[in-house]
């Protein structure tokens, strides 16, 4: 929307453009005069000026050539080098059958993981895997940290797929933007106050290339105790044309025996 003050800019633009146009006036004057001048003095002069704008004239043709030479060299490198950029907004995914787990495992979009003790695949996971609408079937564990009367904290992990047609490119690039998408999701957190990187590193997963990146979320809810979260990310390359699949779980930022659990579960990912 226009600025408040737009209106009183008018005025002083026009009074510049009058500043502007008496220094032009100005400058032609002083230029004819100049002119004058120069074409009033004597031959000496001339050939004197022609002279020395000839040996002037060795240095400006030595110097571009050296700079041309040399950026558009550096220039392919950079651009080979540089990965794709992460996606600001996930784009949600579309309806798709989920997948059957294996008794012990949580399953989905091509990898599992073994169920974390004291966590619950049933029904109240079911009910919070909504939340990751950005993957493609989600499937999910979760734990019950703290619940109050209208409110509560609660510790989840869950598996699906992301489409590469949606713009993910490779599993660097995708963990970071699901890590991202995470944290500015209005599903999973509201009042955040703080978004820190951790680490993010390559993986292997059973010899296929995988990525996972940890950010910690800060929240401020009076209503519970919990302070934020810990969020994993790990996203890896199943050999599908059209999908990476997706690990991403959450435990109470300062809780370490839970995140023990969620670097276990980590480690326990395995390619269907």
């Amino acid at each position: 929307m226009p600025s408040a003050g737009g209106g009183n800019g008018g005025g002083g633009k026009g009074k510049l453009w009058v500043l502007i146009g008496g220094v032009l006036a100005v400058l032609i004057l002083v230029g004819g005069g100049i002119a004058a001048v120069l074409t009033l003095g004597d031959d000496d002069s001339d050939d004197k000026k022609a002279s020395d704008d000839s040996s002037q004239t060795d240095d400006p043709t030595d110097e571009p050539t050296t700079d041309q030479t040399d950026e558009p060299t550096d220039g392919p490198t950079d651009a080979e080098t540089s990965g794709a950029p992460v996606l600001e907004t996930c784009p949600t995914a579309g309806p798709a059958a989920k997948g059957v787990s294996k008794p012990g495992q949580v399953s989905g979009g091509g990898i599992s993981f073994p169920l974390t003790n004291g966590y619950s695949d049933g029904a109240d996971a079911d009910q919070n895997e909504d939340a990751f609408d950005f993957l493609s079937a989600p499937n999910g564990q979760m734990k019950v940290i703290e619940k109050t009367k209208d409110s509560g904290w609660i510790s989840m992990v869950v598996v699906g797929s992301v489409k590469k047609s949606d713009g993910y490119t490779d599993v660097q690039q995708a963990a970071e933007s699901i890590a991202g998408c995470m944290a500015r999701s209005t599903r999973l957190y509201r009042n955040v106050t703080d978004i820190r990187p951790g680490a993010s590193e390559a993986l292997d997963v059973g010899g296929h290339d995988a990525w996972r990146v940890d950010t910690e979320i800060e929240i401020n809810e009076p209503k519970v105790k919990a302070t934020g979260d810990t969020a994993v990310v790990v996203a890896v390359d199943t050999g599908d044309p059209e999908t990476f699949a997706i690990f991403a779980g959450v435990v109470p930022i300062g809780d370490t025996q839970l995140l023990e659990q969620l670097n276990a579960a980590v480690a326990g990912i395995t390619v269907d």
